[in-house]
């Protein structure tokens, strides 16, 4: 998805700012069910495992 660069100052409209909160609620509730499951599995600290998910997962660094 390509957002238009926001001008500095500009007030969001509460349309626009759902389309800039979709990604981030989207990427919290991920990572909160992928660290459940890895903690459900057994691993005692998960973080290492969704930060390599994340890294594997984000398109913008490919």
């Amino acid at each position: 998805m390509h957002r238009p660069p926001m001008k500095p100052g500009k007030i969001l409209t509460l349309k626009q700012w759902l389309t800039w909160l979709r990604p981030a609620s989207d990427i919290l509730v991920g990572t909160a069910l992928l660290w459940m499951l890895l903690r459900w599995l057994g691993d005692r600290s998960p973080v290492w495992a969704i930060i390599s998910f994340i890294v594997v997962i984000d398109t913008d660094t490919q």
